[in-house]
């Protein structure tokens, strides 16, 4: 994702939108660079944006399913794709579907999971849980 498409529909979207709100929460991101993260300079615009929104952001492990409900919904899609593959199909009809197939209680369920997540990160000194 390029930082311009970032700050157009995500930070300049839902994100602006909860920090008017007044949500409090702390944005999880990994390194992609669209995210203003890594070795990208200091003056890149979304890390102004950033800054300016006083928006309170880490970077997390890219593909850490401990830390990152994501990572569910990526293997609940794969998983989806798999079990419905057949020769010749349209994958990305199927890919869609499969996102479509997974329910907002279910969403929820991963992220209310963080609480439990992190304890178990802390508790095995960072070791993978299962997760």
């Amino acid at each position: 994702m390029s930082q311009k498409v970032y700050l157009d529909c995500i930070l300049n979207g839902p994100v602006l939108e909860w920090i008017e709100r007044g949500d409090e929460f702390v944005m999880e991101e990994d390194g992609d660079s669209g995210h203003g993260g890594g070795n990208c300079a200091k003056n890149n615009p979304v890390r102004a944006w950033k800054e300016e929104h006083k928006l309170k952001y880490f970077f997390n492990t890219p593909g850490s399913p401990d830390l990152s409900p994501i990572e569910n919904c990526w293997r609940a899609v794969k998983q989806y794709v798999r079990a419905n593959y057949r020769l010749g199909p349209d994958l990305k009809a199927l890919i869609i579907e499969g996102w479509n197939n997974i329910r907002q209680t279910t969403n929820n369920k991963w992220v209310d999971s963080m609480v439990v997540r992190m304890e178990q990160v802390i508790a095995g000194n960072g070791q993978m849980t299962g997760w």
